[in-house]
């Protein structure tokens, strides 16, 4: 079981990996929260598509989907990852200085994507349940 965790928490910092670089930024770069927003939203749109190999060009597509509300599906999940920055954001507010510009790192970016990875689990077995 540990090793199929390590296997699937490796695959996701590459996914992770991906969507920065989807996104123009490199993983020693330290985010604001708007990008990391931008970063998560490509994170959950690869790791949906169970993929990293897409083309900017698509990818650039199914963002602007989720972004302005036409795709139901693309919507929900842009939410959904949207909702797990802010409710990690907000965990932390008692370890960040509220008078400075808040940075975020790949290794906290890799925390996030770990929680969503999870709670996406969860809801996807819900859904199977049905």
């Amino acid at each position: 079981a540990a090793l199929l965790e390590r296997l699937l928490m490796n695959e996701a910092a590459r996914v992770l990996e991906r969507a920065y670089e989807m996104n123009g930024h490199t993983t020693d770069a330290s985010l604001d929260e708007a990008s990391l927003h931008e970063v998560v939203t490509s994170y959950l749109l690869m790791f949906h598509r169970t993929t990293d190999d897409i083309s900017a060009d698509e990818h650039r597509l199914f963002k602007e989907l989720a972004q302005q509300g036409e795709d139901d599906y693309y919507s929900g999940l842009a939410e959904f990852g949207h909702d797990m920055v802010r409710n990690f954001i907000y965990a932390r507010r008692h370890r960040t200085n509220p008078f400075t510009p808040q940075l975020y790192s790949f290794e906290l970016a890799a925390q996030i994507v770990d929680a969503l990875v999870h709670r996406y689990g969860r809801g996807q077995n819900a859904e199977c349940t049905l």
